[in-house]
């Protein structure tokens, strides 16, 4: 076997502050990495398809091709949200044909993957991560059972789309940094008892950490004097959490393992006006500032409002996955007249997603492909761009992109939006209002906080951290995007890459290696 290698998922982790960290001491085992091997951005496919780089990473492939934007999807024959396990399917994580080559493998929680079919090697789905398109499952199927019998498991939180108690958040915090604790330890357990050649460790509690902890804009209350200080460092504790378990990682793989540490998107502040992209969609639609509900639709929304939010995350919690996901998108988009409807948002947590209700696509398409469809995406992002900041007059929308035009071919490019939105820079927290001169004014429920309780958001880009024998002084991080990652293990398994890979490999060859080498020396 050429090479032996960790790689370790930090998900979510923000490119910009594991650079400031690991400069000032906060995080010394990602510093060490860093200052003997190669750092860097990734670009992402988080950029316009937030929910999408996961997937990406693990099936080497674009959205294009799988079809993955979010871990809900829209599907057009049956005029649904749902799940995505349909597509995913055909998406082999690439460890798993990997192993098939040679490379025992070790896969620990790594998200958004689904049930593995017999491979070379040991995948735990969900010991800890919650971030599953299946159910928690495992191969073989006792090693999931076995290691909570022997370890437990740590204490998995729901979270609650509301402004939260700082008591709340620190508890947050305290609970995120157990969890990273216990992923080290489980995971290390594994690489020292298990055979491998390739272990991926997956660690999601910055992804978690980084939506609820990224600033104050989603606390419910006051913050006391005494607190203050203590919030604003609660995210940094959670990743010197995550560096105290990438060392532990690293010490029970054994000295002279190469080591990638990884994230497939980053965080920054909660931009996101997704929330309200149905109401202006609508209007815009309509050519008038109010519309009119259908009584379905209506119906339920009151309901719903009659409901104490507590109440209604509560029993969300207790439900199976299924029909968790199915409530989620019944309250978030209602009953639908498709005989009546051009176009819809689709469900997204971050950037804008418009879909046209397009025929020969969609079960009940209303709108030709061609001209038709091109003059009503014309005319939505005309009448989006009228929205503003009730007090500033910035607009809501910085830039779009047709599906098209990121993507214009791809055996799953009709699944993806056919207009992505992105929304303007401005924290969203800081709204008062949006306004309209053309289609009036739309409430902020939460001046000067996010309803949806999240202070940070996705972001691209990714990084790469890269040191150990074979990789020190190989890696070429140019231009370097999250699907290279597969092809650039392959390159250092000496496996060929499969065909369908979108990246290329970023390992240059020792040859090349060493004739830059001498060329500095000259």
């Amino acid at each position: 076997m050429a090479a032996k290698l960790l790689m370790i998922g930090l998900d979510a982790a923000d490119v910009s502050l594991i650079e400031h960290w690991t400069d000032d001491g906060t995080l010394p085992c990602l510093a060490g990495l860093r200052r003997n091997g190669h750092f860097g951005p990734l670009a992402s496919t988080a950029d316009w398809l937030v929910g999408s780089p996961w997937v990406a990473f693990y099936s080497g492939q674009s959205p294009a091709e799988n079809g993955i934007y979010h871990s809900i999807v829209w599907q057009p024959d049956r005029l649904a949200h749902a799940r995505a396990t349909r597509p995913v399917r055909d998406c082999m994580p690439f460890w798993r044909e990997l192993s098939r080559q040679g490379p025992r493998v070790i896969a620990f929680d790594v998200p958004l993957t689904q049930t593995p079919d017999p491979f070379n090697g040991i995948e735990v789905n969900g010991w800890a991560n919650t971030d599953l398109l299946d159910a928690e499952c495992a191969y073989p199927a006792n090693v999931l059972p076995d290691l909570i019998a022997e370890f437990g498991r740590p204490e998995r939180p729901i979270e609650n789309y509301r402004l939260e108690r700082v008591d709340a958040l620190l508890a947050l915090r305290d609970q995120q940094c157990e969890t990273t604790r216990r992923i080290g330890e489980v995971a290390g357990t594994l690489l020292r008892r298990e055979p491998w050649e390739l272990a991926i460790v997956g660690i999601h509690t910055a992804h978690y950490a980084g939506h609820k902890l990224w600033s104050d804009r989603n606390v419910d209350g006051e913050v006391a004097a005494a607190q203050r200080a203590e919030h604003a460092g609660a995210l940094r504790e959670v990743y010197r959490a995550c560096d105290a378990a990438v060392g532990k990682l690293v010490e029970a793989a054994g000295p002279g393992t190469n080591v990638m540490v990884f994230a497939v998107h980053g965080m920054g502040p909660n931009t996101c006006r997704t929330d309200f992209l149905g109401d202006m969609l609508r209007r815009v639609l309509a050519k008038q500032s109010i519309t009119k509900r259908n009584a379905v639709d209506h119906a339920t929304r009151t309901l719903r409002d009659l409901l104490p939010q507590s109440f209604r995350y509560a029993v969300k919690s207790r439900l199976p996955q299924s029909l968790s996901d199915g409530l989620t998108v019944f309250w978030r988009t209602g009953s639908t007249n498709w005989a009546a409807t051009r176009a819809f948002n689709v469900f997204s947590d971050l950037r804008g997603y418009v879909r046209l209700n397009l025929a020969g696509r969609e079960a009940q398409g209303q709108v030709t492909p061609g001209d038709e469809a091109q003059s009503l995406v014309a005319e939505i992002l005309e009448g989006l761009a009228t929205f503003t900041d009730a007090d500033t007059g910035e607009p809501l929308v910085a830039d779009y992109r047709r599906r098209e035009q990121l993507y214009p071919t791809g055996a799953r490019a009709h699944l993806l939006p056919d207009v992505m939105i992105r929304w303007s820079d401005t924290d969203a927290a800081l709204h008062r209002g949006l306004a309209s001169p053309r289609y009036g004014d739309i409430a902020w429920p939460t001046p000067g906080r996010h309803p949806s309780g999240r202070s940070g958001n996705h972001q691209a880009p990714g990084f790469l951290i890269a040191s150990g024998p074979a990789l020190t002084g190989r890696i070429d991080l140019t231009d370097a995007h999250i699907l290279d990652l597969a092809p650039t293990v392959h390159a250092l398994m000496d496996m060929p890459p499969p065909v369908h890979f979108d990246g290329v490999s970023r390992l240059r060859a020792r040859e090349e290696t060493a004739e830059l080498v001498t060329s500095s020396e000259r």
